[in-house]
């Protein structure tokens, strides 16, 4: 049941992610239509919505700050757009099965048990640029690296947006121009596999060539 009658507002909320799916849409667009009845939210109260949709819907949203990607809200993002909600705006990812399959492709880089129909865009992004992030800081910037190294390496390093790297700039690094033919799928996650594991050995191997 809904005893507390909350089920059509998180059917708005769930309308105006669906309307963000070609672009972000402003947090304080979403406050506006919060505010109007029939709900009537008052604005203390905003916040409190807006945390809740972001967990709700944690794999499918994703935040901008200043037209910058955030890939991990944490506490300091979560304070940020609290204090100052006009910075934000947010987007939904969805897929077909031809980018699913790339997904999950990217997915079983890092955790080769994923289940299919498992994985969103964002849990994509988030290993992919945690991976580049903690790498050493020798591999970051080097260039003895091969050139689709050094190209996926910037790719991930410079990401602005979930999509874009995950559709566009990655396959891009490696030559791919469409990811539609599972053959040039299946080759193209082998490829970006063999740069993974390059980058992740390149400082050790540094270390054993000096």
């Amino acid at each position: 049941g809904d005893p507390c009658r909350v089920q059509p507002l998180w059917d708005e909320i769930d309308r105006f992610l669906a309307q963000s799916e070609a672009a972000p849409r402003p947090v304080t667009a979403l406050y506006a239509v919060l505010r109007k009845p029939p709900f009537g939210i008052k604005e203390g109260l905003l916040p409190v919505y807006l945390t809740v949709a972001l967990l709700r819907w944690r794999t499918e949203i994703a935040v901008y700050e200043e037209g910058g990607f955030v890939p991990q809200v944490r506490i300091a993002e979560c304070e940020r757009l609290l204090r100052a909600p006009e910075r934000f705006a947010l987007q939904r990812y969805l897929l077909n099965n031809s980018r699913s399959r790339v997904l999950l492709g990217y997915a079983r880089l890092f955790r080769p048990d994923v289940e299919p129909g498992s994985v969103q865009p964002l849990t994509c992004v988030r290993l992919l640029m945690g991976f580049a992030s903690q790498l050493p800081r020798h591999t970051q910037l080097t260039d003895r690296l091969s050139q689709e190294a050094q190209a996926v390496r910037r790719a991930l390093l410079t990401a602005r947006e979930p999509q874009g790297l995950l559709f566009e700039q990655l396959p891009q690094a490696l030559g791919v121009s469409s990811l539609d033919d599972e053959v040039v799928v299946d080759n193209y996650l082998q490829r970006l596999r063999a740069v993974v594991v390059e980058l992740h050995h390149a400082y050790t191997l540094s270390l054993i060539h000096i």
